[in-house]
């Protein structure tokens, strides 16, 4: 799943008449098949690596509809993502947080 995103990101990066949508449609179908199967199965690892590729997809990818092409898979995902574990560890966007540690100073308490 990550292989993909990057993929698809690679792809999204280029310009849109390069692009190849098929290829990202296939990806997505191949995504969808494999929903009744995560329905209907006990939550295992596979579950959770496949969730959380989800999850970053909807962070990183907030603009693309991977929902509507894969209403099987947003179902699933849906419940997995209600799950209070998931919901505790929901990404943030840090881009506006500074990259540079505080002054010394600042870390020091005065005496």
């Amino acid at each position: 799943m990550l292989d993909f995103l990057l993929l698809w990101l690679a792809e999204r990066n280029r310009p849109a008449e390069r692009q190849s949508e098929p290829l990202l449609a296939a990806s997505l179908a191949a995504l969808e098949k494999m929903a009744p199967d995560l329905q209907s199965g006990t939550l295992a690892i596979g579950h959770i690596s496949l969730g959380t590729a989800l999850c970053y997809l909807d962070f990183r990818f907030a603009a693309e509809s991977w929902r509507d092409r894969c209403p099987a898979l947003a179902r699933w995902h849906a419940g997995f993502a209600a799950r209070a574990s998931v919901r505790a560890t929901e990404p943030n966007d840090d881009t506006a947080m500074p990259l540079a540690p505080p002054p010394m100073q600042a870390l020091v308490e005065p005496r």
